[in-house]
């Protein structure tokens, strides 16, 4: 409930391929297929794009945009790291929700 920020992105994408690496004994099965597993972001446009024109987005397409820009900072992060194509793939995705799970608990801050 309030892992975001606990782990860097780093540990997130190592903890998503291959549990055991960070956390020994674990059974959590592996989520390695997030990691060549590509968003189709023009499908993705495409849908956003929908719901704002019906009014189901018109006060959270920031929100979508500020999303996309955290999306893409944790890409160069992970480049950073030596984890190469990162950008296009859900694992991306998964870590930048569960870097913000948690943080808008009023006493935590955001990472």
């Amino acid at each position: 409930h309030r892992l975001g920020g606990k782990y860097n992105h780093l540990w997130h994408y190592r903890h998503m391929e291959d549990p055991r690496i960070t956390s020994p004994g674990s059974i959590m099965p592996d989520y390695a297929f997030l990691t060549s597993k590509t968003i189709d972001f023009h499908a993705l446009l495409g849908r956003i794009s929908a719901l704002n024109r019906v009014g189901v987005l018109s006060d959270g397409l920031n929100e979508v945009i500020i999303a996309a820009q955290k999306h893409a900072a944790i890409a160069e992060e992970l480049e950073n790291e030596g984890i190469k194509d990162a950008g296009d793939k859900e694992i991306t995705a998964l870590i930048a929700y569960m870097q913000r799970l948690g943080t808008d608990i009023g006493w935590r801050k955001s990472p």
